[in-house]
């Protein structure tokens, strides 16, 4: 593992949970992952505006990448807080 890497217990990696759902016209991503000991969740959220030419898959793709980003924002906050640092500045 890179030193800099977040702290972990356990070696092997931990199993992703992606759940994708449509209404409404909205598509929601939900990404969980149990990380270190703790469960962290990063949530998605993706529409078509009428005059968009998003179809389906691009939806889900696009909210799986806002959930997935979300969640890597937490992780960064948690392996900030276990080091004890007091500010946190993450780039997206």
């Amino acid at each position: 593992m890179h030193p800099s890497g977040p702290p972990t217990l356990d070696p092997t990696p931990s199993p992703m949970r992606i759940t994708v759902n449509e209404s409404d016209g909205r598509t929601r991503t939900r990404v969980e992952l149990a990380w270190a000991g703790r469960n962290l969740t990063g949530t998605g959220v993706a529409y078509r505006h009428p005059s968009d030419y998003l179809n389906d898959h691009a939806r889900q793709e696009m909210a799986t990448a806002r959930a997935l980003s979300d969640l890597a924002g937490r992780l960064a906050a948690h392996a900030a807080h276990d080091k004890g640092a007091s500010r946190l500045t993450v780039v997206r």
